[in-house]
């Protein structure tokens, strides 16, 4: 079960997420300490440039999506289709990233944040936990 559930996962994050250079994905399924797919652990997208990003094993990732290097992604967080998670870049658990929303490199989105379609946060902005960004804004 545990690996169909891993060729499930990869081809869901190789059929919707686009990561510059080749990738390639390490899931780690160690039952006996508690790291398999479905817990917070999640998986590891490794980067040509050995960078490392760190995306749940719950996020979903829309149709088009760009997730950069060094990204964190925490649980149940979604990003919408065509949405742009550049390098370094922390995304708190449960945020919703709309559709062709930009999170440029090295931004904080908190717990629970709702970044609206087409909203940009700029590079090293923080959007606070809870926080509800409009469609369209940018976040400085």
């Amino acid at each position: 079960m545990v690996q169909m559930k891993m060729i499930t996962l990869f081809l869901v994050i190789i059929a919707i997420a686009s990561v510059s250079g080749c990738i390639n994905i390490n899931i780690n399924t160690d039952e006996e300490q508690g790291s398999g797919i479905g817990q917070s652990t999640g998986s590891t997208i490794n980067t040509s440039s050995g960078q490392n990003s760190g995306i749940a094993s719950d996020v979903q990732i829309g149709l088009g999506a760009t997730i950069g290097q060094n990204v964190s992604i925490g649980p149940g967080s979604k990003i919408g289709q065509g949405a742009i998670v550049e390098s370094g870049a922390k995304i708190g658990s449960n945020v919703v990233i709309g559709q062709g929303a930009v999170i440029k490199s090295n931004a904080v989105v908190g717990n629970g944040a709702v970044i609206g379609q087409g909203a940009v946060v700029m590079p090293g902005a923080s959007v606070p936990p809870g926080a509800k960004i409009s469609q369209g804004a940018v976040v400085r």
